[in-house]
């Protein structure tokens, strides 16, 4: 009797931190999707004010865009081509 009443609260605890878990991975994962968007944002206007610079453009940004480009593109490719384009 009291071997199955420990059991029982044991599985309720087990599955209260199970619940608590997936509270926390949602939360995450939410957090991580704003953060990404906001990154983007940040990128996009970054790209945006050098394109609308009249003066000389900062090289080391010019090719970290280019590179981040490039990197985007490589996602869409095979794999042989993945590792060719390398």
């Amino acid at each position: 009797g009291n071997i199955n009443r420990e059991i029982k609260q044991h599985n309720s605890l087990v599955k209260a931190i199970k619940n608590k878990i997936k509270e926390i991975t949602f939360w995450i994962d939410s957090l991580l999707g704003n953060l990404q968007a906001k990154y983007d944002e940040y990128k996009q206007t970054k790209k945006d004010e050098l394109e609308n610079k009249a003066e000389l453009f900062n090289l080391y940004e010019y090719i970290s865009i280019y590179n981040e480009i490039q990197g985007e593109k490589t996602k869409n490719l095979s794999y042989y081509g993945q590792i060719k384009k390398g």
